[in-house]
């Protein structure tokens, strides 16, 4: 019996020291993975990281583009409106080849009223009917088409922004960026309608 017994405490020390050889290779393998793993998501938020970053970057920069644009457009039309209060009054609507209208006949009820051009905001017409809307809020009406009134207005000073509206410059409080192509026109009196016109529209003005 005594051979039996020291042969059974041979074989547990062995399965002990097995035992303890699993667990020392386990947690070995476990530490390499979890290190692994930090490091594969530390790179990946990384990688991430930097590549919205760099999106975002552009979005700024873009966005930073159009306010130094948009900024550069209300001072250039600033400067335009200077220069239209220096222009002579008696030959401020005179060109080389053509001569524009001073004044416009308009209407109030049944009461014809002559209307000075530089006293316009802006004109524009709705179901058929065109309507004049001076700086002092006042407006009119006119029997003449906006195709027949851009053609007579000095293109100085008015510009047809579409197929409803003519601006005067002086007429434009400010310009706001309104989509990725699009520009809103702030007309002071304000317009109940918005104003819209496409930055190519718009080109001349910015220029300046």
């Amino acid at each position: 019996n005594t051979d039996w017994i020291i042969a059974a405490h041979a074989n547990i020390d062995k399965f002990e020291n097995h035992i303890q050889q699993l667990k020392d290779n386990f947690f070995l393998m476990y530490l390499l993975t979890s290190v692994t793993i930090v490091l594969l998501s530390l790179f990946t938020v990384r990688y991430l990281g930097n590549y919205y970053e760099s999106k975002l970057e552009l979005k700024n920069e873009k966005l930073t583009n159009e306010v130094i644009n948009l900024s550069k457009l209300n001072s250039n039309l600033q400067v335009l409106k200077n220069k239209v209060a220096l222009v002579d009054k008696d030959n401020y609507n005179k060109n080389e080849k053509n001569v524009y209208k001073s004044r416009l006949l308009a209407y109030l009820k049944d009461k014809l009223i002559s209307v000075k051009v530089d006293e316009i905001a802006f004109i524009n017409t709705e179901h058929s009917i065109t309507t004049i809307t001076c700086l002092d809020g006042k407006k009119k009406n006119i029997n003449s088409s906006l195709e027949e009134l851009s053609n007579s207005l000095d293109p100085v000073l008015f510009f047809r922004v579409n197929r409803q509206n003519i601006i005067s410059v002086k007429g434009i409080s400010e310009i706001l960026k309104y989509g990725n192509n699009q520009l809103k026109i702030i007309t002071n009196p304000t317009s109940k309608e918005s104003i819209i016109i496409s930055k190519i529209k718009l080109l001349s003005l910015k220029n300046g």
